[in-house]
């Protein structure tokens, strides 16, 4: 069953932890898939914001069937990243797949074109129109420049548009979801905006379960002050 596989999340040093959070939180709390982190070793690595993140599993783990698709995001500083030869290797594997959904966002899709995962593919990232037409690696004629851009299994986005790019791999990985999903709270708004209501099922299972565990815990830590 598709919800009983998880995201595959690519990290390396200083990789953009902003650019996939929404992505994250979409399929954890909209479809119950979890995320799974993947580098070429479990070796501890930091985010650009300075999070800490130790590697779940290797490239050598990695088997697709588990897994609804598998996520580049970009970074502050690729050099670490693209002296990673394992991290190359993967990549290419993914030559000639046209249904396993691959996303990358911001500087991302260079790891794409530098795999030659975008030969032929429409595609955009968050390198300038300077720096697309001047390097060799890039199929400039192919760029779109658009916040998110589909084309067949391969789904690429600006690193502005982090929203756009987790309802893009949701739809991509088969889910529905609607355009105003994660969207900010609008100013106009009443209390009863906020004053969510549980069905019938959900709300035996907040009586009969975790209201009982929530009072349980509140009194054991409350007698810890006594």
């Amino acid at each position: 069953r598709l919800s009983m596989k998880k995201v595959a999340l690519l990290v390396y040093d200083d990789f953009s932890l902003r650019e996939v959070a929404n992505l994250m939180y979409l399929f954890r709390w909209s479809y119950e898939i979890q995320t799974v982190t993947f580098a070429s070793s479990k070796k501890t690595v930091v985010s650009e914001e300075g999070i800490q993140v130790q590697p779940e599993k290797t490239f050598e783990e990695f088997h697709k069937e588990e897994y609804c698709c598998f996520i580049i995001p970009g970074g502050a500083e690729l050099a670490y990243a693209f002296a990673d030869e394992k991290l190359f290797q993967f990549l290419r594997s993914f030559k000639g797949e046209k249904e396993f959904p691959i996303g990358a966002i911001c500087a991302g899709p260079l790891f794409l074109s530098m795999s030659g995962l975008l030969k032929g593919k429409k595609f955009v990232n968050s390198m300038g129109d300077d720096f697309n037409a001047r390097f060799h690696g890039v199929e400039y004629e192919n760029i779109v420049y658009a916040p998110v851009v589909c084309d067949g299994n391969i789904i690429t986005a600006l690193g502005e548009a982090p929203r756009r790019f987790a309802i893009a791999m949701a739809r991509a990985c088969g889910f529905s979801c609607r355009d105003e999903a994660m969207k900010e709270l609008s100013d106009d708004y009443c209390p009863e905006d906020f004053m969510y209501k549980r069905d019938k099922e959900d709300l035996l299972c907040l009586e009969n379960e975790i209201l009982p565990w929530f009072e349980a815990e509140y009194q054991r830590i409350k007698g810890q002050e006594e």
